[in-house]
């Protein structure tokens, strides 16, 4: 599973966590000899954890599988603004909001890509208010009902192919804090090859000065 932001160094990552999940009642488990699995439901099995894990239809140890996500966001950021992708798919910490495609059809790559345009970046700044060590401060609700990405049924696929060959260099790298993310050629590159592809009639630098100038209130309202 999928823990914290602190987890990613490259916008890609493959989950170093392993999380619990049985399907099993504990008097299956004992006929069946699984003294492991039970052993570990034993350990955890407190009241305050039964209530807050219980789910309909599910035992208070068993988690759905249909919350298996590839791309997340976080309810705090700190000097990094980015989505993440877990591969393969897992399960993700509550601190984390996942992203799941409604239809198989997605194109998991390209949205990757269109959400860590600096676009994407102004978008998660502007929907959280400063908190405690100018970290960014999110939840949930206001990122399901504010959070927006270029709409990726606009581009062609040689548009679609030049945004992906463009923003291939900034997976293979560390993520940078924003002000220096916004230096790198790279980034310069892939957000130009954006701008293009959707014909956006603004420029980077303005995006960018606005990106940087967000981030900068939420630093300075928590001094």
């Amino acid at each position: 599973m999928a823990k914290s932001p602190t987890e990613f160094r490259t916008l890609s990552m493959t989950p170093s966590r392993e999380a619990f999940s049985c399907s099993r009642t504990e008097e299956e488990l004992q006929s069946l000899g699984h003294q492991g699995a039970l052993s570990w439901i034993q350990r955890f099995s407190t009241a305050e954890n039964i209530q807050k894990l219980s789910k309909n239809n599910l035992h208070w140890y068993e988690m759905n599988t249909d919350s298996l996500a590839d791309l997340v966001m976080f309810i705090n950021y700190g000097d990094r603004l980015f989505v993440g992708r877990v591969n393969p798919p897992s399960f993700a910490d509550q601190r984390l909001v996942t992203l799941k495609p409604r239809d198989e059809q997605v194109d998991i790559d390209l949205h990757h890509a269109l959400l860590n345009t600096a676009i994407s970046m102004f978008m998660i700044e502007g929907m959280g208010f400063g908190r405690g060590l100018g970290a960014l401060d999110l939840n949930k609700d206001r990122i399901e009902n504010y959070m927006h990405i270029l709409d990726a049924n606009q581009l062609n696929a040689d548009q679609v192919d030049q945004i992906k060959a463009a923003f291939l260099p900034l997976t293979q790298r560390g993520i940078l804090p924003i002000a220096d993310e916004l230096e790198q050629s790279d980034r310069i590159a892939f957000d130009d090859a954006v701008i293009e592809a959707f014909r956006l009639q603004v420029s980077r630098t303005d995006i960018y000065n606005a990106v940087l100038s967000l981030a900068e209130i939420r630093r300075t309202a928590s001094e």
